[in-house]
């Protein structure tokens, strides 16, 4: 992926690796965060630093989040860590309803497995965060977008994240806004629940 210099901003969505109940989840529609783009590149080079051999990106077009978004009810996306019986790394992205509750239950089990999959093997790792509508719209909507690539990336204070631009068909960040994000857990849906392995 080329970087493109400039003074947009990079959506974050924190991902902290935690335990506990379901939290209280409000306004799912505005959850997103905004940092500079010379700090997201630093926070993906610390991921890189200290995962050198993990899948660093996922690239996902954009008629299909606008057709996720699209979805009656949906406020907001779930993006999980998963891991398939064959061992590649994936991203899985299910629509959230207001309340950060999934909305369509097609491919649950399957999906639910690849999560668990990945925790198993993964333990250290954070497994999912919830975005808003709004941010992700906002992406989607720059000149000459044509999908979004979701990062991995680890502040400086070593926590997880996942950086996430908007892309155009030369391979360029277009740029982006925000507000706060969400992990999971302890904000996680109902059906997809990453195992604990504390519990």
């Amino acid at each position: 992926m080329r970087y493109v210099k400039s003074t947009l901003l990079l959506v974050a969505i924190v991902v902290a690796v935690s335990t506990g109940l379901k939290a209280q989840i409000k306004n799912v529609s505005a959850i997103g965060a905004a940092i500079p783009e010379e700090t997201a590149l630093s926070w993906i080079q610390n991921f890189k630093t200290k995962f050198p051999d993990a899948i660093a990106s996922h690239t996902v077009d954009k008629g299909p989040l606008q057709i996720m978004l699209s979805m009656q009810g949906t406020a907001g996306i779930y993006l999980y860590n998963g891991l398939s019986a064959g061992g590649k790394v994936t991203l899985i992205l299910k629509a959230a309803d207001d309340n950060g509750d999934i909305i369509n239950a097609v491919g649950d089990l399957a999906d639910q497995q690849m999560a668990d999959n990945f925790h198993a093997k993964f333990s250290d790792r954070a497994q999912a965060q919830l975005v808003g509508k709004e941010i992700i719209q906002a992406l989607l909507s720059r000149e000459g977008t044509v999908s979004m690539t979701f990062i991995h990336a680890i502040d400086d204070k070593g926590q997880e994240r996942l950086v996430y631009v908007g892309i155009n068909d030369k391979g360029q960040w277009t740029g982006d806004t925000g507000d706060s994000s969400l992990p999971c857990p302890p904000y996680c849906p109902k059906r997809i629940t990453v195992s604990s392995s504390n519990k």
